[in-house]
């Protein structure tokens, strides 16, 4: 596993990266997810009815250098589905202090 991004880095401290930077508020619920993105560009526009087709975008901003942001033009259910056949990883997105 690899985020592009961090890549110099191990996963552990990759995800600890992002974490650290990401611009939304967390919840302990929530979970950061690795993929392959062609496989996943693959399967979204293979498998859906509409043929959707999703773009991966690296930004690269200094205050928010997260690895990509996922962009389609109208996100259903079945896309958040087939999405969810390509993770191959998660990680949480809050770890909770231990006291």
């Amino acid at each position: 596993m690899e985020f592009d991004f961090y890549r110099s880095h191990s996963a552990e401290e990759q995800v600890a990266l992002i974490r650290a930077n990401f611009p939304l508020n967390l919840s302990p619920k929530d979970r950061f997810a690795s993929l392959n993105v062609g496989a996943a560009k693959l399967r979204v526009l293979n498998e859906h009815p509409a043929a959707k087709v999703l773009d991966f975008i690296e930004n690269g901003y200094v205050e928010n250098p997260s690895h990509c942001f996922m962009t389609i033009e109208e996100l259903d259910d079945m896309v958040g589905d087939l999405l969810a056949q390509c993770i191959l990883n998660q990680f949480p997105a809050v770890i909770r202090e231990s006291s």
